[in-house]
């Protein structure tokens, strides 16, 4: 059973009830507060604002807001639907955004039925005009999923993200390594790739990649999407899922999320390849890193997690630590590191 601190739903961006951006709306939870600022404030808003998308030829950018998303941050993960609106004075530019949260580890269950209270929510927010009956829905949708939190069941899963991707026909084994190919190359930085790997510098910006759909609903692919990255990068690390329309690509987002990651998401298949497509040059030594990769259990990747949230949970720890030392004597955070390794 989930905690009912646990579980949340709100809702922020654009919607005729409001003159202009929604402001009123109770958000339940940290993880959604970081939601509506990362994603929307300093995300969207600003992709926008800067004309990030409007510089785009139409003939590569989808026509407006239609998206799901996948989002595990901080131990929680959160879903939510971006859809097209206006406000009350019909400025369309912004979405209305609905998102949920749960732990983690419920992420398969919550998909399916807390999307499915999302969904609900959408449908009944598109045909309301008043600012007081949007709130009630989001309202009664938290209460919603609250009750069903002592439902919440994640089914074992008996092989990795990565080996259904080799296994199957889409995108095959030829693809998944070309997967592994731009995730080692392009997320160093969030722990992966191995000491084998080529690249030696990298920056902690947040890193983008596409997948291919697999013919599941939304749901089915970010799971597939998010869990397939979050098996590459170290635990703990951010990793957002976003697809539009019909699935047939994921959108998927690693690290500390900004303006500039978020652009990928509103360029149609026309003007961005999934990365099973690119023809990259692979050679033995990498084709044997991946097949390593491919290989591993489910019990190497719950072993690999438990390991690494640990050298997390010491490292926060020690951080706390050097924070409390430097208060009590007065000093910066930092020139109390700077002492200790002196």
């Amino acid at each position: 059973m989930i905690a009912g601190e646990d579980v949340g739903v709100t809702a922020f961006g654009k919607h005729p009830g409001w003159a202009d951006h929604i402001d009123d709306i109770p958000i339940p939870a940290p993880e959604l507060r970081r939601v509506r600022e990362l994603l929307y404030a300093r995300g969207i808003r600003r992709v926008i604002d800067r004309g990030g998308w409007a510089e785009l030829p139409d003939e590569r950018r989808l026509s407006g807001f239609d998206h799901r998303f996948l989002w595990f941050l901080d131990g929680a993960a959160v879903i939510g639907r971006m859809v097209r609106s206006t406000d009350a004075s019909g400025r369309s530019a912004y979405p209305f955004v609905m998102c949920a949260q749960c732990p983690a580890e419920f992420a398969g269950w919550f998909v399916r039925d807390g999307g499915a209270i999302l969904d609900r929510l959408a449908a009944r927010c598109r045909e309301i005009s008043e600012s007081e009956g949007v709130q009630a829905a989001v309202r009664e949708a938290d209460e919603q999923l609250r009750s069903l939190r002592s439902e919440a069941e994640e089914p074992a899963r008996t092989s990795t993200w990565t080996q259904d991707a080799a296994d199957g026909q889409t995108p095959g084994r030829i693809g998944v390594y070309r997967i592994l190919y731009q995730i080692e190359r392009e997320m160093r930085a969030f722990g992966a790739g191995t000491k084998g790997s080529s690249a030696e510098k990298f920056d902690p910006s947040a890193r983008h990649i596409r997948l291919a759909g697999r013919g599941g609903d939304a749901g089915e692919e970010l799971l597939a999407s998010a869990g397939f990255v979050r098996e590459h990068v170290a635990p703990g690390t951010a990793v957002l899922a976003v697809c539009s329309g019909d699935a047939a690509w994921c959108d998927v987002i690693v690290g500390e999320l900004d303006d500039a990651a978020l652009k990928p998401i509103m360029v149609n298949g026309s003007g961005m390849r999934p990365a099973s497509e690119e023809a990259y040059e692979l050679d033995d030594a990498f084709r044997d890193r991946a097949d390593a990769a491919i290989g591993r259990s489910i019990e190497d990747l719950a072993e690999r997690e438990r390991a690494g949230l640990e050298r997390l949970r010491r490292a926060t720890g020690a951080m706390k630590k050097g924070a409390d030392a430097a208060r009590t004597k007065g000093l910066g955070i930092g020139r109390w590191f700077r002492g200790r390794s002196g």
